[in-house]
């Protein structure tokens, strides 16, 4: 891992903008490295900051099923809502209209062919 950092330090040592890198490894573990180099200028050297981040596999994917987990039930709930809502604005809307039927039938001199009261 460290011949890997190095090799990207090396190359990227005159480098104005930042470089990231993300590696799998093994330290005991399966791991993922995430590599954050950015070059920072002092008063009369530039330089570069080395920020290194280690995770392990199992907790990533665990964190990721979560992540995904709280996504989908509140998608779930959201659709749910949804679909009632239209459910009741269409059972509103078509009552409206079988309770209301005759009276604007009749309003336009038409014969109405149901058997209103």
């Amino acid at each position: 891992m460290k011949e890997k950092t190095d090799s990207v330090i090396n190359r990227w040592r005159d480098s104005t903008t930042a470089e990231f890198c993300l590696t799998d490894d093994t330290f005991g573990d399966a791991v993922r490295v995430a590599v954050l180099l950015q070059p920072f200028a002092m008063k009369r050297a530039r330089s570069m900051a080395v920020v290194q981040v280690v995770e392990t596999l199992e907790l990533r994917r665990t964190l990721a099923r979560q992540i995904l987990f709280d996504t989908q039930w509140r998608q779930l709930v959201l659709v749910s809502v949804i679909v009632l809502v239209v459910f009741v604005v269409v059972q509103r809307a078509t009552r409206t209209v079988d309770s209301g039927e005759c009276d604007w039938v009749r309003r336009l001199g038409w014969h109405c062919a149901r058997s209103c009261a």
